[in-house]
């Protein structure tokens, strides 16, 4: 029966998606349109799936059935009702054009018809002898095999070196010639963008191959897993696909359980796996969003693959899914303004970004308004602005008072000489280690943020005729760092653990990269793409080493790092993690315990047992790091003693209560000395990795 549903489920979508492509893509290349109007459909059919969960449904293969034949529906109906530009889209008047060829300006969006070649008059490929073109192109398609080579090469060095251990930085394990390969990869790129870029297509793959190198590292080398956030969500996920709901409902995250567990239902693919690669490998879409314009430049795409904030991208979470939709949502939607695509689609994936996590979904709603209408009605465009700008911190300000929160405010800061220290912190120059490579990294991640700002201001000085869209994301952007700025100075999340409290704020400065980003792009391409068709040697060679050397640290910075400039702390969990959460659970033999353990101890309970025990609200694991265990945790860390323990055996009311310290942890060998004097019974994890320690209470029989 499984599948016949998952079949029936295919084969609507195969109709629903050979329906609608022209309708919601009219310009763009049928491969390109049916894989985007297939995501389209799935995006409709998760906000159906997501509100029937949120009224009471169960999710399943009557639900995924349902919910299709809805979206087929109500996809058809409003492809008929929303017009675009003043027509509705897949006319024929939408559809013409078979003639001419359009092609891109410097900066991305002004479609221009110059005839069958489909290239810039002004293009050095046009002044090229006809051989010399083809020449090209076998060089070209050359390059493109070593690329593939390159990133094939650079995976199995990945998976050579995947481990299971606890580590908190990947390059600790790979070689130096990992970052040669992903240097050599950026080289290529612009070697092809720049000398080249006879095929779209190949300058897309070449964009997309460094990017992919990064965001599939953490796969392929973590074998147990990378962070924290996955482990806790996957449990929710296979929770979902087993039961169908979730109780209690979480308010955020179902824009990705739903559309997780759907795809597992369908294609028999474990969740887990599922969860682990969506965004590391979805982020391939994005590149190729940019394609459903009628033609972009190559510049474009190699300004992408420069500017892209990658780190957000390597691993799954709501959060980056978000991200991820977010700006495809906002790419469809300059897309949209020109009747490339239909209105639909930016609405449809904004609202799926929302539907994953509103704190990204909000903004990026309204910055796909403010975008749409800034040639329309300016007066809607600066009030979407305004809205974008201060709809995190009141969304802050009503959860808190909604679910009790526990967040503090005090505005009397924003007057306070210390509420000017944030800013000022931009401008602390790194200390230098003297040791090179450490150094330039951590240089490029301090002056990044003005290259960005400034090509981002150039687009807007070289570009008038879409001076407008560049101005507004760059107001989007400043509303960001404001909005984070004020939570910085006027708040602060005590239901969070210290080190964590400012996660949210440094989440609104990503968003602010996200919003610059276009603007960015099309900065880099109208400085760069007058200069390269003439250009001397010695400026080919410098922008290349330049383009190379900035990249190549990006990319090694986008992850963890332990060196000589920065001490790592994001350890991952090992076997040793795993080994003493199953020897906790067979020597509590079915009684109630709890346990004090950092967060990747719990990390790998979750993994292990699920949500398996909750006594008052409570996990018995201290999950999550703001909650009331971790503190007793850190309380006993900063002063072992039996009084905490008790405290941890009633609050979870439990009969035992275990210590796990693992040998990374600060003063890992004092602490384990002071424990010993308050326990007889102990194990030794692999060789002193992780050392845990067992209390009897009697918390649970003396509770009342």
């Amino acid at each position: 029966m499984p599948i016949l549903f998952s079949l029936l489920t295919l084969l609507i979508l195969a109709w629903q998606t050979k329906a609608l492509h022209r309708r919601l893509f009219p310009t763009a290349k049928k491969p390109l349109a049916l894989l985007f109007t297939f995501l389209t459909i799935l995006a409709a059919q998760t906000l159906i799936q997501t509100a029937w969960y949120y009224v009471g449904g169960r999710l399943g293969y009557i639900s995924d059935i349902v919910s299709l034949v809805l979206t087929s529906t109500g996809v058809y109906i409003l492809t008929k009702k929303l017009k675009a530009g003043g027509r509705t889209m897949g006319t024929p008047q939408a559809q013409s054009g078979a003639s001419t060829c359009g092609v891109i300006d410097l900066t991305g969006l002004r479609i221009q018809t110059i005839g069958s070649e489909g290239l810039d008059p002004g293009s050095p490929l046009l002044l090229r002898p006809g051989r010399q073109r083809e020449n090209e192109k076998k060089w070209e398609l050359t390059l493109l095999c070593v690329s593939l080579f390159v990133f094939i090469s650079f995976l199995w060095i990945a998976f050579q070196h995947a481990t299971r251990d606890a580590i908190n930085s990947p390059w600790l394990l790979l070689p130096a010639s990992a970052l040669l390969l992903i240097a050599l990869l950026f080289a290529m790129l612009w070697i092809m963008a720049v000398k080249f870029s006879t095929k779209e297509i190949f300058v897309l793959i070449a964009a997309t191959l460094p990017i992919l190198t990064i965001t599939l590292l953490t796969p392929f080398l973590y074998k147990l897993g990378y962070g924290f956030d996955g482990f806790l969500h996957r449990a929710s996920e296979n929770i979902l696909l087993k039961t169908g709901t979730l109780d209690p409902k979480p308010l955020y995250y179902m824009g990705q359980y739903v559309f997780t567990t759907w795809l597992a239902r369908t294609t028999f693919i474990p969740v887990g796996l599922i969860d682990i690669f969506l965004v590391p490998l979805g982020i391939l879409l994005l590149p190729l969003s940019f394609l459903l314009r009628k033609k972009t430049m190559p510049f474009h795409l190699l300004a992408l693959a420069f500017f892209l904030p990658v780190s957000a991208f390597v691993m799954t979470a709501p959060q980056s899914f978000a991200y991820l939709l977010g700006m495809i949502a906002l790419v469809a939607t300059l897309a949209a303004r020109e009747d490339d695509v239909h209105p639909l689609v930016p609405i449809l994936f904004a609202l799926w970004s929302l539907a994953a996590h509103p704190l990204a979904g909000l903004p990026f709603i309204g910055a796909c308004l403010a975008l749409y209408f800034v040639e329309r009605n300016k007066l809607f465009s600066w009030l979407a602005i305004l809205a974008t700008t201060i709809v995190i911190p009141l969304a802050f300000f009503f959860i808190g008072r909604l679910n009790n929160t526990p967040i503090h405010w005090d505005l009397s800061h924003l007057f306070d000489q210390s509420a000017l220290l944030p800013f000022l912190s931009w401008f602390e120059v790194p200390v230098q280690s003297f040791v090179f490579w450490p150094d330039w990294a951590s240089f490029v991640s301090f002056f990044f943020p003005f290259l960005f700002l400034a090509s981002a201001l150039f687009a807007i000085w070289k570009d008038r005729t879409h001076r407008a869209t560049w101005i507004t994301l760059t107001f989007l952007t400043f509303g960001m760092v404001l909005a984070g700025w004020f939570l910085q100075v006027t708040s602060d999340f005590t239901f969070l653990a210290s080190s964590a409290r400012g996660d949210y704020i440094e989440r609104l400065f990503l968003l602010a990269s996200f919003f610059l980003l276009l603007p960015a792009m099309a900065g880099l391409e109208a400085w760069l793409a007058p200069r390269v068709a003439h250009a001397s040697k010695f400026f080919l060679i410098a922008s290349l080493f330049f383009f190379v050397a900035i990249s190549t640290a990006r990319a090694y910075d986008a992850l963890p790092r332990h060196d000589a400039t920065i001490v790592g702390r994001g350890w991952s969990i090992g076997d040793a993690d795993i080994e003493a959460v199953h020897t906790i659970e067979k020597d509590a033999g079915g009684k109630p315990y709890a346990v004090l353990a950092n967060q990747m101890v719990s990390a790998a309970s979750i993994k292990e047992f699920g949500f398996k025990r909750y006594a008052n609200n409570i996990f018995y694991y201290p999950v999550p790091t703001g909650g009331p265990l971790y503190q007793l945790f850190l309380n006993l860390l900063a002063a072992p003693n039996r009084t905490t323990i008790d405290e941890a055996a009633t609050l979870t009311e439990s009969d035992i209560v275990y210590v796990v310290i693992n040998n990374y942890w600060w003063q890992a060998k004092q602490i384990n000395v002071q424990l010993k004097t308050l326990t007889n019974k102990t194990w030794n994890i692999k060789n002193g990795k992780v050392m845990i320690y067992r209390f009897d209470t009697s918390a649970t029989s003396s509770s009342p």
